[in-house]
Order: structure tokens, then sequence, then C-alpha cells
């Protein structure tokens, strides 16, 4: 029983990925290259607690000592685990699309960059809610009108 639990948390981080999120983790291994853009707009919190988070930090130090650094180059870095399987399988299967057409890299970056702005909107609405119940709590509805005020903007946003 203990090997299984065992074997459920070696791929917990993989499994809790959303589709979304696994997309965006296999487009940033592909495209080293759009690491900043993507750092640039949260991608770690997007993917906090999960492989994806661990991909994209040793990802981040393959680029900051080769800038120009290839996919497979964070497959070298990577220690046997769930992380260098999921990177292994990535690479086997792209095959020809690593060397995709810059124009079809840069729209998909585009979607990454939108789905992440949304993710960060979704999450600052989930700590508004938080910080009203909380204000609720405390009795202080002057804090509970400012923030619902955010919720309202955070929404129209998120809507737009």
């Amino acid at each position: 029983m203990e090997q299984g639990v065992a074997r459920q948390k070696q791929y917990a981080g993989i499994e809790t990925l959303s589709i979304q999120q696994k997309q965006l983790v296999e487009f940033m291994i592909l495209n080293p290259g759009t690491y900043d853009s993507l750092a640039e707009n949260k991608i770690r919190d997007c993917l906090e607690g999960s492989i994806g988070e661990i991909l994209f930090l040793e990802l981040g130090k393959v680029i900051r000592q080769n800038s120009e650094a290839e996919p497979e180059e964070l497959l070298t870095v990577l220690p046997e685990g769930a992380e260098r399987r999921f990177v292994s399988k990535l690479l086997l299967n792209a095959g020809e699309e690593i060397d995709a057409e810059e124009d079809q890299s840069e729209r998909e970056l585009a979607v990454f960059v939108e789905f992440l702005q949304r993710d960060q909107v979704k999450r600052d609405s989930v700590l508004i809610m938080r910080q009203i119940q909380q204000a609720q709590s405390e009795n202080n509805f002057q804090l509970v009108q400012e923030l619902m005020m955010e919720k309202v903007r955070l929404a129209q946003k998120l809507h737009s």
C-alpha cells in the first residue's frame, strides 16, 4: 500500500496540471526562447506546486547558463524522475515540431500570455473573495465595499 501512495505522489505533479497548464509547460519547454516573456506573465504563479513549476525553474537555470539553449539541454540537467520522464516523452513526441515556424510560435505565445493574464485575474479574484470574507468577519464594511468594487473590476476584466 505504501508503494502505491509513493507512486501517486510521484506522478501527482503531472496529474494536477490542467490541460491548458500541460500545454503551456510543453510550449515553454519546446520554445525556450519564450521563457522570459512567460516569466514576465507570471507562469510560475500559474504552475505553483506542480511539476510545471519545477520544470520552469530548471529551464530557467539552463537558460541563465546558455541564453540560446535548446529543449534537449533541459533533459540533460534533470535527474531521474517524473520531470525527466515528462520532458523525455515530450521531446520524443515533438520531433519536427521543435523546428516550427517562428510566426506560429509567436501566435502560440500570444495565446499563452492571454491565458496567463486571465489566470492571474482569476487568482486575484479568489484572493479578493478571501479578503472580503475576512473584512466581513471583522465588520469592516468600508473595506468590504472597496473590495467588492475591486471584485467587480476584476470580473469585468475577466469577461472583456
